[in-house]
């Protein structure tokens, strides 16, 4: 049809709804995901049929956005309907009627409502003047995804009446995710299509007159919300005892992991790191993907308080949780989709903001628009635009818009660290310095050093595993490589014109990916797989200390950060792949601690 005009960035929009208004020959499209705008999906856009253009309407009041929710015409009352839906976040249940004679929206309140459903099928019933729409109760589902054991409930809404009416015709779909339905005229029946081990055809008469169904619904602006226990548990945590817990910190026995035990159930995020807000001693955690939880919330741990709460609700892609990729885009509310984070943020104390480089997940051409005014768009290309940087404002709890212009990708060997000039990223063997704008969250990008020279030594780096920290009694940046057997350090200081040497040491480790380090004593500390080990930078001598590991899952699961304010590092270890976070307290003392012998034959670092 070639349109002169279209919604704007919806180029990529997925899980919308589109409705025929046959009084004003238009078509109205609604919601979904994956659109390059500010909302993330479409708000009410309208195309005119007989002059072949979409426009947007200027409306007082519209829906809030939502996936997988058809929007449905009713003749008799020359209205559309539209309920439930998934809002990234929850199901819903509220109930909107749009009126095509005036173009407007109506929310619409009957008490009691169908309960909170993910996708459910919408039809409208013929000859009836209602719509049915027919989906599972959310309330019932499983943790991880929209599929459930509980029944379909069909019901009924009269839109003159303002009234939902449960209905006969439940189905037992187990393993079902999807359902999708139309009315027939002809047959006055409504046809409904199952998608799961089989498909399956249904078809449903409605009979106004027959036994009425008992079923209780639930009130209106009832929500179903993706991991209930996490949330639940986290916001009705009891409240924190700072002295009761000052007291607990101020007795931690040395060089031991001692549970924490906060209040509530943290879903662990996969292959993601956590960062220490130093300014007010806070664990900053954010991640996840890969089969596992994949929340694109940002977890908050306040070390005086012992209590981990969340930024906002967890928004997850439909249908694409868990998958081994990275979602295109970005959810509602402008945030980067949940993915892995290896070592791609930290803590920037001179903005007070966390510096987040998420995986570019964009493609050359999309069309993006970051303001609420669609003619403020743009054609992304990164050869021009560069790569995005994401700013976190821990203390309002708040994700700026993306900042482009980031003139390096996302390897696997990314590493950032934390400085009192701001924050330095090694990627590709360079290193970069970020200057960030906590106002605005924009990022300002400089090359430092084009070349950081690999270590001399024959070692099968683990590409994964390469840290780079702070040593602020000598001003220096660190930086950790190695495999197995041999961990090399090499330092750079953080004056200009600087260059990277390699630090002597002596002894032998496993490279880690979690590493701190501590000035109070000198020494850097790292996780290796299931092991500690601590380099004292005085000494040079590098050491596995004799400390019993809590049980859980490390390597690409754990985190580990040091507070100064309280002397204490905090370690993240899950208890499984994707299962509850343990949070862990550990207060090295090098006077008092013991460390295992070294293996003979060990290569040393040098």
């Amino acid at each position: 049809l070639k349109p002169s005009t279209h919604p704007a960035c919806c180029r990529t929009l997925a899980w919308a709804s589109m409705c025929y208004d046959p009084i004003n020959d238009e078509m109205l499209l609604f919601g979904g995901g994956l659109a390059t705008n500010a909302e993330g999906g479409a708000p009410t856009w309208l195309y005119d049929c007989r002059n072949n253009t979409w426009y947007r309407p200027e409306l007082k009041l519209q829906p809030p956005l939502r996936c997988v929710a058809p929007i449905v015409y009713e003749p008799k009352n020359q209205v559309m309907v539209l309920f439930g839906g998934y809002d990234q976040a929850a199901a819903l249940n509220d109930t909107w009627v749009y009126h095509c004679r005036t173009r407007r929206w109506e929310r619409r309140t009957p008490d009691p409502s169908p309960p909170p459903m993910f996708a459910p099928a919408a039809a409208a019933v013929p000859g009836a003047g209602k719509i049915l729409v027919c989906g599972a109760n959310a309330l019932t589902a499983d943790r991880f995804h929209s599929a459930t054991r509980a029944d379909r409930e069909t019901w009924v809404y009269d839109p003159a009446k303002d009234t939902w009416t449960p209905a006969g015709g439940n189905l037992r779909l187990l393993g079902y995710e999807w359902l999708t339905a139309a009315g027939a005229p002809r047959h006055g029946v409504v046809f409904l299509v199952a998608f799961g081990p089989e498909r399956r055809t249904y078809a449903f008469r409605y009979d106004a007159s027959g036994p009425a169904e008992k079923r209780p619904g639930a009130a209106p602006g009832s929500v179903a919300w993706k991991y209930p226990r996490q949330k639940q548990s986290l916001e009705s945590a009891p409240k924190a005892d700072p002295a009761g817990h000052a007291k607990f910190l101020a007795a931690l026995p040395p060089n031991r992991f001692v549970d924490a035990a906060p209040p509530g159930t943290l879903v662990s995020k996969t292959w993601s790191t956590a960062v220490i807000d130093t300014d007010r001693s806070e664990v900053i955690y954010t991640g996840g993907g890969h089969s596992g939880y994949s929340g694109n919330d940002v977890a908050h741990y306040d070390v005086a308080a012992n209590r981990w709460s969340l930024d906002a609700p967890p928004r997850f892609p439909p249908y694409l949780e868990a998958t081994n990729a990275t979602v295109f885009g970005w959810s509602y509310g402008l945030r980067p989709w949940s993915q892995h984070t290896y070592l791609w943020y930290s803590y920037d104390p001179v903005s007070r903001t966390v510096l987040y480089l998420a995986r570019p997940t964009l493609f050359k051409g999309a069309e993006i628009c970051l303001s609420e005014d669609p003619r403020e768009r743009f054609v992304y290309d990164p050869a021009k635009h560069g790569h995005w940087s994401w700013v976190y404002d821990p203390g309002k709890r708040k994700m700026h818009k993306p900042s482009f212009g980031r003139p390096f990708d996302n390897p696997w060997h990314l590493s950032l660290a934390a400085t009192p000039k701001g924050v330095y990223a090694v990627c590709h063997d360079r290193c970069y310095h970020a200057r960030v704008d906590g106002q605005t969250g924009q990022v300002r990008w400089s090359l430092v050093d084009a070349q950081v020279p690999r270590p001399g030594a024959k070692i099968k780096y683990h590409y994964e595993f390469q840290p780079i920290l702070y040593d602020s009694k000598r001003n220096r940046l660190l930086r950790l490589m190695g495999d197995s057997r041999t961990v090399v350090v090499q330092a750079r200081p953080l004056a200009e014109g600087a260059r990277w040497e390699q630090v002597s040491v002596t002894g032998s480790a496993e490279i880690g990916r979690e590493a701190v380090y501590i000035e109070k004593h000198d020494t850097v500390l790292w996780l290796g797989y299931d092991r500690l080990f601590a380099l004292d930078l005085a000494t040079g001598n590098m050491a596995e200390p004799d400390v019993p590991l809590p049980k859980g899952s490390y390597g690409h699961e754990c985190a580990l950060v040091y507070d100064p304010r309280h002397d204490a590092c905090v370690a993240l270890v899950p208890s499984g792949f994707s299962a509850p976070m343990q949070t862990f307290l550990f207060r090295f003392d090098p006077k008092t601690v013991r460390y295992k012998p070294q293996p003979p034959g060990e290569a040393t670092g040098r």
